[in-house]
Order: structure tokens, then sequence, then C-alpha cells
């Protein structure tokens, strides 16, 4: 059955909408509150990006759309990333001219991920690695929209698995985590990371890490957890046959458990273009010193634990009762390997549905991958591929 609005609005509201609005909301009071503080940040977020567009135009139409003019806005989609700072998401804007992505937060680490893509490929690495173009501003950026296409053929597919495993290796040496499956879109034989934000994710933890730890907090591998086994999900290689990080022939998805040797193959060959020989190391070095040491985003906590949450938080249990829910919040945000002020920030962006967001200062130089020797890191690699 189709449901248009106005259906929707027939059978929900009735002929007497105002009554059964108040109705609901005497149910379910913490609803009114939420639905209000939504449509308020809508409105702010909207308002916000018209004025950047604006004042954008001549420096998107030399950036995205070979000197065309960015004219008249054709469609809006907002909603395409978890909301963060009062519900700001990452928004789809359509053009005559064409599509482009606007993300309301710098763009650091794309740009430094689109560095070092250039970097590698001038450096020979072969098959080429692809990035998504990015044009950084005060507070936001905007980035190229990257499209799912199919592979054109078996031999296309395996250089899409030999640039995954490239690019599983510059995430590794780069610290990367938070490139789950809905980071990462397969576009003919290039896999693209869509979302490079929270590169250098280092800590004291990081450093007496072992090799596999690495490899599946960077989001590629599916993580073991002890209750429940190994988790396929939200990884990028795994079980699933589903989602646009998938490449396909056709309409015919391929499984990555049949391209273990170009995954394997395409992590080598990045590697030994990185680290290969001392004076690879010492120009990887080199460009690393070159990054200035800018607030990054630091994961607390994995975005799935904080969306389980926010989804429990709008039960209609909790719905009921601001109090109620407050505490229902606070009781899965409490842990004590997390700093009090974290956790009051955490309780609070979930108060408002936005998934919590932070960022640290980090210093990148001594976080490389220079302990690491290539054989224990493939030998680990082998292993985690055996999905």
């Amino acid at each position: 059955m189709r449901w248009s609005l106005e259906l929707i609005e027939r059978r929900f509201l009735g002929k007497r909408p105002y009554d059964r609005l108040i109705s609901l909301f005497k149910n379910f009071p913490v609803l009114a509150k939420l639905w209000s503080l939504l449509i308020s940040q809508w409105r702010d977020q909207i308002a916000e990006l018209l004025l950047r567009f604006s004042a954008d135009r001549v420096a998107l139409s030399r950036t995205f759309f070979a000197a065309r003019p960015v004219d008249r806005i054709i469609d809006i989609r907002l909603g395409l990333s978890d909301p963060h700072n009062k519900g700001r998401t990452v928004i789809l804007l359509t053009c005559k001219a064409g599509s482009i992505i606007y993300k309301p937060r710098r763009g650091h680490g794309e740009r430094e991920w689109s560095s070092f893509i250039r970097y590698l490929n001038a450096r020979s690495l072969r098959p080429k690695l692809r990035a998504a173009r990015i044009l950084c501003r005060d507070g936001y950026c905007w980035m190229e929209e990257i499209r799912f296409a199919p592979c054109k053929n078996h031999a296309a597919a395996r250089r899409f698995y030999e640039r995954l495993g490239s690019l599983i290796a510059a995430a590794y040496l780069l610290k990367a985590v938070d490139c789950h499956r809905d980071n990462v879109i397969a576009s003919g034989e290039y896999p693209v990371l869509l979302d490079a934000e929270a590169l250098w994710h280092v800590s004291r933890k990081t450093q007496i890490q072992s090799p596999l730890d690495t490899l599946c907090e960077t989001g590629f591998f599916p993580t073991y957890n002890g209750r429940s086994g190994w988790q396929y999900r939200s990884s990028v290689l795994g079980k699933t046959t589903t989602g646009q990080h998938i490449p396909r022939i056709g309409a015919k998805p391929l499984s990555a458990a049949r391209y273990k040797r170009e995954i394997v193959n395409g992590f080598s060959r990045a590697w030994h273009c990185i680290l290969g020989t001392p004076e690879k190391s010492a120009a990887f070095v080199r460009w690393v010193r070159h990054l200035r040491a800018v607030e990054r985003r630091w994961l607390y906590w994995p975005t799935a634990n904080y969306d389980r949450i926010r989804r429990a938080s709008i039960q209609p249990t909790a719905l009921r009762s601001g109090t109620e829910r407050d505490i229902l919040i606070a009781r899965s945000c409490a842990r004590s390997a997390v700093p009090p002020r974290v956790i009051h920030a955490e309780i609070d962006a979930l108060k408002r549905l936005d998934i919590p967001y932070f960022t640290r200062k980090i210093e990148q130089g001594s976080f490389y991958g220079e302990r690491d020797a290539l054989p224990d890191v493939i030998k680990v690699l082998r292993r985690a591929v055996h999905f």
C-alpha cells in the first residue's frame, strides 16, 4: 500500500487534528518537546546552508562544475549522516550544474586523506586510488558527490579489491577509525572513502595495540565481541551482500571472500610504496610532519552504542516522562573509563537526539606504523580477511 502525505494526515489526525495532537501530547509530553526542537533545528540548518551556498557559488563552480554557473537549487536532501551539533547533518544539494555534498564541519580529515591519496599515486602506486574533491571553508566544507556504479568486468572487480587493500594500508598507517560500510562507496572499480574525519585516532592504548586490534579499529574488518562473537553488520568486509560498499557486476554482488589475494596484494603494494625503503619512510615522515596538529574528531565510544541509546530514548515508554527519559540516557552512558565531563556532554547531546561529537588536538608525528614489520602485519591481515 502506497502511503501519501494526505492519507497519513487523514488517518493520523482525522477531522479534528488539533484535538488529536493535544491528546497525543498529553500522553507523550516528551514528544511535543522533541518535535519542537527538531523543527527549530531544521529551520536553522536550512538557513545556514543557503547563506553558505550563496557565499560560495563562484568557488563551487570552479571546484566542482568546470566553471559552469551554479544557480537555482533544485533539491535538498538532509539526514545523510548522524546528527551532530544541534541536529546538523550532511546534505546532498542539487542544482542545474549538478550535485554536491555539504558537510557542516571542517574538512581537515578529508583534505589530508585526499592529499595522501595523491601522495601515493604520485609515487607510482598501481592501480591508482581515488579520493573525492574537497573545498574547505571556516567551520564547514563541500565535497564532490561520489555515486555508486558497478564494475565492468571481473578484471575491474579484481582491481577494486586491490585498491581496497591499499586503502586499508593507508587507513592503518594514518590510524583512521570509523571506516564502516556506510563510509565507503563502490564507484565502478574504485572504492572511495567518503568521510575521513577520524584520522590519527591515537592514545596510550594505541601504542601497545596489536596489529590485529589496529586493523579491526579501522572499521574495514568485523570486530570480535566476546559475548556475541564476530560482528559483521557495520564492517566493509564481511558476509553481507547489500549496500553500496559492495562492488557488483551487473546486479550480482561480488563477495570479498573470493578476492582475499587481491586485498593482501593491494595492502602490500601500498605499504612498500610508503615504507618500503629507508628513503620512502623518510619521505613519509616528512609528509606527516607537514600536517598541522589541528583539532580532530575523537571517538570515546562506537557510534553504534550511541545510536542504540538514542533509539531507546524515543520509544513510547520513554516519551511519557522527561525525568524517566533522562534517567534512561544517564544510566546507559555511565561507565568508569571515561571522564565525567565527557559523560555529561554525551548525555546532553543524546537528550536532543544528537550523536555526541568530540574533538582533540593530536600530534601525528610519532604514530605512523614505524614499529610494525610488514611480514607481521601481512600475517595478521591474512587472518583478518578469513571472515
